[in-house]
């Protein structure tokens, strides 16, 4: 490509691409996000006809949220409205509500969101980074995933790899394709679509056993973590039980101060609903009660009311799963159980 550049003065040349080309020199990098509502609004009455367009302004923005500010998605749902003519907006927008893969949806004639992923997808085959885990793996755990992004610890404890070649994997190759977003440094997340498209390719490929060992070593990551915050805060009362528990994954997470636990704590309190949430579907009964009951006096203290009552209600009938574990955390009954947990809970 780059002895076709032109370098003569005057001369500007625009190239696309899906993969990241910062290497090309004297160039500038233009990195374009997801279109936001209203221009993914703008872009599908555009495509479909103003009059068409406002005759269900409501269809509309449902179908331009199934797209997902995906300018490719938007185009195609433009192109088979325009094959359908006698089809209402909202037509397209129900089956897109009630279909389980949007991606199916998603095609007319050449255009196909799922065969454009398929090419990037394709790309991956075989690869890895010394030491790290294939990249086709990689993104099919990434599509197990239900919550926030993900920093590169807990992807390595998910993976079961170190977290330098898990980082290198995620930064190196799947960031660079655009299959892996990266808003924030050293954190990891899918666009809904690549999600979707992952967690098909997780669900056909990767055996249910991998998929659960993966999910538990996650699980077990976040449990070591609240420990490990409550160590630093001397919450001595909810600490884990080191004998009765799996070994430490290598990449958990470990605090100096009150200050960093709490800050760790808050920044991954999202997290934690979604991996008591994820556990939960994979029947790890036996860790999941652990982690409300870590979390307790730190959903309690900040005043987390809806994230406190979610996880222990599943941690509740976690406990009842395997038995003779609400002895263990009368709190966590305590709470769950009482319908006014707390004192302001009435106000």
């Amino acid at each position: 490509m780059r002895p076709l550049l032109s370098g003569s003065p005057g001369c500007a040349t625009l190239v696309t691409s899906r993969i990241r080309l910062a290497e090309l020199p004297g160039s500038r990098l233009v990195h374009l996000e997801a279109l936001g509502h209203g221009d993914a609004l703008a872009m599908l009455s555009h495509i479909i006809g103003t009059g068409r367009a406002r005759t269900d302004l409501r269809a509309m923005s449902d179908l331009v949220a199934c797209c997902a500010g995906l300018p490719l998605a938007v185009v195609t749902a433009g192109a088979r409205l325009n094959s359908r003519p006698q089809w209402q907006i909202k037509d397209l927008a129900e089956r897109f509500r009630t279909n389980r893969s949007r991606l199916s949806e998603l095609s007319s004639g050449d255009l196909a969101v799922g065969a454009t992923i398929d090419l990037s997808y394709a790309a991956l085959a075989g690869q890895r980074v010394p030491d790290g885990p294939p990249l086709t793996t990689t993104l099919q755990m990434l599509g197990l995933w239900n919550g926030a992004d993900l920093g590169a610890a807990a992807m390595a404890a998910m993976l079961a790899a170190p977290e330098p070649a898990t980082e290198r994997t995620l930064e190196a190759a799947l960031v660079n394709l655009s299959l892996v977003e990266s808003r924030r440094a050293g954190r990891y997340r899918l666009h809904d679509l690549v999600h979707e498209y992952a967690a098909e390719k997780a669900a056909g490929q990767l055996p249910q056993k991998m998929r659960a060992e993966a999910i538990q070593r996650l699980l077990l990551w976040y449990l070591y973590g609240v420990d490990a915050a409550n160590e630093s805060a001397e919450r001595h009362h909810r600490r884990l039980p080191a004998a009765q528990m799996p070994a430490k994954p290598d990449s958990a997470p470990g605090f100096h101060d009150v200050a960093s636990a709490s800050a760790w704590l808050e920044g991954e309190r999202p997290n934690m609903v979604a991996i008591t949430e994820l556990a939960a579907g994979y029947r790890l009964h036996e860790l999941l009660w652990r982690l409300p009951w870590l979390l307790e006096e730190f959903f309690f203290s900040r005043g987390h009311r809806g994230d406190w009552a979610r996880t222990c209600e599943i941690g509740i009938k976690s406990a009842r799963q395997i038995g003779g574990v609400m002895a263990e955390m009368p709190e966590l009954a305590r709470w769950t159980v009482t319908p006014v947990w707390w004192p302001w809970h009435r106000q």
